[in-house]
């Protein structure tokens, strides 16, 4: 067995057979399966010594999270797969992996508010955290926070590149304009369907200047020309379903960000061939080789793009592409 493996129906069996045999193994990535990890015996983790990579479907106990955290000292990336059954005392003993760079949590999940410190507070090497779908309850009682102030923490993750807060239950405005504030190194933010937050965050993101990546889909009340023409430096921007913006905010917007390579308006019914004539002029004259690819859901739109476009760096089509 070589230092990687990938598998997506493992059983039990096989999944003891790597922990026992693999010891050199530094990227095991098994998103789902007949397995249980719960059947694999604690002890056995201290063959995994060298791993820096995990990703694995399990309910977080634990007695999972102190095996790791015991023999997994290199671990550097960790991805829960369909974590519906974190335990956030779990959780927060993961936040001791000194080497953590990468946490992802499958959602829909809860997590407590101690979770969300304990992460902002242990996990200071962090670059990239997903928490998609997550609701931050309270410690105490289990309810709801009525205040947004824990994701607030965040902020404290200074080396922070990439962050997945899509659909995230209570995050507002002060989480956003904190994490702009602080995590001057963010490169990648997706807020989509992300519904109380307004355009006083909005204004916040502005001031990223390394942000290159962002999703906004689905924020149709709030994303108009007067944001999007402001964002510089994007390499992809995802605005699906926001209805505000125009052919002309997303020409200039265009226009403004050179190094554009994708951009999702699927869904947005203010859109017409304007655009796509727009898009080519921007583009036709480029000389840094990047093709920007258009995403667009508007059938008849498509077909008239195939007789406007004269640009060979322009592509408009209906695949969407992965933007982490």
């Amino acid at each position: 067995m070589g230092t990687a493996y990938c598998a997506d129906n493992i059983s039990t069996e096989e999944l003891e057979t790597i922990f026992c045999t693999c010891k050199n193994l530094k990227h095991l990535d098994i998103p789902r399966g007949p397995y249980t990890v719960a059947e694999i015996p604690l002890e056995k983790w201290i063959n995994f010594q060298n791993l820096q990579h995990l990703g694995i479907s399990c309910h977080l106990k634990p007695g999972f999270a102190n095996a790791i955290v015991k023999y997994c000292k290199n671990l550097k990336h960790l991805r829960i797969y369909y974590s519906y059954g974190i335990i956030n005392n779990a959780l927060t003993k993961l936040t001791e992996l000194e080497n953590l760079e990468c946490l992802i949590l499958d959602g829909p999940i809860d997590l407590y508010d101690e979770s969300i410190i304990a992460i902002s507070n242990n996990c200071q090497k962090l670059k990239r955290l997903e928490i998609a779908e997550c609701m931050i309850v309270s410690a105490i009682d289990d309810v709801p926070l009525s205040s947004p102030s824990v994701l607030d923490e965040l902020s404290k993750l200074q080396y922070l590149e990439h962050l997945n807060l899509r659909l995230v239950e209570k995050l507002k405005d002060s989480t956003i304009i904190a994490i702009a504030n602080n995590c001057e190194n963010l490169k990648c933010l997706d807020i989509r369907e992300c519904t109380a937050i307004t355009e006083k965050a909005l204004v916040a993101l502005t001031n990223l200047k390394n942000l290159q990546i962002l999703n906004v889909s689905f924020l149709d009340d709030i994303i108009t020309n007067s944001f999007i023409i402001k964002l510089k430096g994007l390499r992809k921007l995802y605005c699906e379903a926001c209805d505000k913006v125009t052919d002309a905010g997303i020409i200039q917007f265009i226009k403004n960000n050179p190094d554009l390579e994708f951009l999702n308006v699927c869904s947005i019914d203010t859109i017409r061939t304007n655009l796509i004539i727009g898009a080519d002029q921007a583009t036709k004259n480029r000389t840094n080789g990047i093709i920007l690819h258009i995403r667009i859901s508007d059938a008849s739109i498509l077909q008239a793009s195939k007789s406007i476009i004269k640009s060979q760096w322009l592509v408009v089509g209906c695949k969407d592409v992965p933007y982490f």
